[in-house]
């Protein structure tokens, strides 16, 4: 098999994992083999979803809490919000950044190259991708 086609292979294992719901060590494993063949070493794949209902928000699975990242800067009392370039969006970047990173860097340009571009007033479910030094590489809509 060519690199090519065993990247293609991998990625079909992963969507279809994805679609069944399969558990999230394997999916790592699938994402990070798929980011060494293609030769983008330190690109992290980040998973974020979020629910309207009560603007919960998960990243990687875990609970998102605006706490300590309103310790920070209290951009919004009220929690975090999407699909603008708001208060609520501002929270929710730091929040993110912080808990990847360490650190509150960058978390502007976040907040309006992948935080602000989500549908606002829906539930959503999105990957996006980090490099080493906690810069966003790209974003999209994960259906």
């Amino acid at each position: 098999m060519k690199k090519k086609e065993v990247i293609e292979t991998l990625e079909d294992l992963l969507w279809n994992h994805k679609s069944a719901e399969g558990d999230a060590k394997t999916e790592k494993a699938l994402s990070e083999a798929i980011t060494l063949l293609k030769g983008q070493k330190g690109r992290v794949e980040h998973k974020l979803k979020g629910f309207t209902k009560d603007r919960t928000i998960y990243l990687d699975g875990k609970q998102l809490n605006p706490t300590r990242s309103q310790q920070k800067y209290n951009h919004s009392p009220d929690g975090f919000n999407w699909g603008y370039e708001g208060s609520g969006p501002a929270q929710l970047a730091l929040a993110i950044i912080i808990e990847l990173t360490g650190q509150a860097g960058g978390y502007q340009e976040f907040k309006r190259n992948v935080i602000a571009k989500i549908p606002q007033g829906k539930d959503f479910e999105i990957l996006f991708w980090l490099n080493n030094n906690g810069e966003i590489i790209e974003g999209e809509e994960d259906e």
